[in-house]
C-alpha cells in the first residue's frame, strides 16, 4: 500500500511538472536577497560634479541620419510656431489665483517670412501690446537650422528695431536649442546670453520655451548690471500664449443684422453699432486653472461700457459653432 501511494504521488508530481513545462508562468517572481541599493559607478565624472551634468537626447547615430531626423523635426516645429497667440486666458484668471499686480495682455504673431530658405527658414515673432493692432513691444527673427552635434534645432536670434525695419542685429551667444518632447518641443538658451538694452549696456537674459499644438510658453528674465529687472517674470512663472482660431460671426438687434465679423477665440472682441444701438461681443476659450469646471468655448454679450457681460453662453471648447440670444440681441460664430 505504501509503495502504491508513493507511486501515485510520483505520477502526480510528474504530471504537474509536465503541465508547468507546457504552460510556463507569464511572470515569475524572484526573491530579492537584499534590499540594499546597488552602487553605480560613473566613469569620467566625480560624485561632486555629476549634479551639474546637463542631460539631453543625444542618440548614438551618424550625422547623416541625424540630419534626416532633425529636418523632419524642424518642419514640425515650424508648423507649431505658425499662428496667432494671446495670453488673454492668463490675464483673465490672474485675479482669480491671487496675482495682485497687473498682467499685461500680449498678442503674439508668429509667421514664416515669405522669402525664407526651406532648409533655414526665417520665423518672424511680433509681440504686440493688447491685440494685433497694438504697438509692437518686441520683434525678433528666428533663423532655424539643424545642429547634429547637439541633436537639436538651433534658432539664431535677430533683434529688429520696431522703428527701423532695416535695423536687424544678430544677438550673439543667445541661440536657442529646441529638442523634441512628446508632441511638442522644449527650448533653452545654449549659453549665457547678454541682451542689448541700448546705450552700449547689456542685460543678462534667461529664456526657456515649451511649445505644442495649443500653447507657446516662454519663461524669460532680463536683469541689467545693477540687478534691475528689464522684462520677464521674476517668479519664473511662464507667460502662456494660447494659439487662437478664427471664427466668422454675425450679430443682430431686432430685424437688422451685421455680417462678416471676424473674431479669434482668445478674447477676440467686436464693437457692434446697429442704427445707434451699440454693444460688444467677445469669444473666448476658457480653461479654468483649478477646480472641476470643464474647458469651454464662451460667447459674451456686453451692452454697457464695462466688462460685465449681460449674457453669455458656452459649449465644448472645440465646438465648430456657438450662438446666443438675449431679448432682441442675437449673435452666432462659426469656426473657419
Amino acid at each position: 500500500m505504501m509503495i502504491l501511494a508513493s507511486m501515485a504521488l510520483g505520477f502526480a508530481l510528474f504530471a504537474d511538472d509536465e503541465h508547468k513545462a507546457s504552460n510556463p508562468p507569464a511572470h515569475e517572481e524572484k526573491q530579492v536577497s537584499s534590499h540594499e541599493p546597488q552602487k553605480v559607478e560613473f566613469t569620467n565624472h566625480s560624485a561632486k560634479s555629476i549634479s551639474n551634468v546637463h542631460l539631453d537626447n543625444h542618440p548614438n547615430i551618424d550625422a547623416q541620419m541625424s540630419e534626416k531626423i532633425l529636418q523632419t523635426n524642424m518642419g514640425q516645429l515650424r508648423e507649431l510656431l505658425n499662428g496667432e497667440f494671446s495670453n488673454f486666458a492668463q490675464v483673465f484668471f490672474a485675479p482669480e489665483i491671487g496675482i495682485k499686480e497687473e498682467v499685461p495682455k500680449i498678442y503674439l504673431s508668429i509667421k514664416q517670412l515669405a522669402n525664407s530658405n526651406p532648409q533655414k527658414p526665417n520665423i518672424n515673432l511680433e509681440y504686440h501690446f493688447d491685440n494685433e493692432n497694438g504697438r509692437i513691444i518686441r520683434q525678433r527673427i528666428w533663423r532655424l537650422g539643424v545642429d547634429t552635434n547637439e541633436f537639436a534645432i538651433r534658432a539664431k536670434q535677430f533683434e529688429l528695431n520696431p522703428l527701423d525695419k532695416n535695423d536687424v542685429k544678430y544677438i550673439e551667444n543667445c541661440d536657442i536649442l529646441f529638442t523634441k518632447r512628446g508632441f511638442g518641443f522644449s527650448g533653452r538658451l545654449q549659453s549665457e546670453c547678454k541682451h542689448p538694452i541700448g546705450g552700449g549696456n547689456f542685460a543678462k537674459l534667461s529664456e526657456r520655451y515649451e511649445i505644442d499644438n495649443k500653447t507657446f510658453e516662454v519663461t524669460d528674465l532680463a536683469i541689467d548690471e545693477n540687478g534691475k529687472k528689464i522684462f520677464g517674470n521674476i517668479d519664473n512663472f511662464p507667460s502662456i500664449y494660447k494659439k487662437s482660431h478664427s471664427y466668422s460671426c454675425w450679430a443682430s438687434f431686432g430685424s437688422k443684422i451685421v455680417n462678416d465679423i471676424k473674431l479669434a477665440d482668445q478674447g477676440g472682441e467686436a464693437k457692434i453699432d446697429i442704427s445707434g444701438k451699440k454693444f460688444r461681443i467677445r469669444l473666448s476659450e476658457i480653461e479654468w486653472p483649478y477646480g472641476e469646471n470643464r474647458p469651454s468655448l464662451t460667447l459674451y454679450l456686453f451692452t454697457n461700457n464695462d466688462n460685465y457681460a449681460q449674457f453669455y453662453t458656452w459649449t465644448e471648447i472645440d465646438a465648430p459653432r456657438i450662438a446666443l440670444a438675449y431679448n432682441e440681441y442675437q449673435a452666432s460664430c462659426t469656426r473657419q
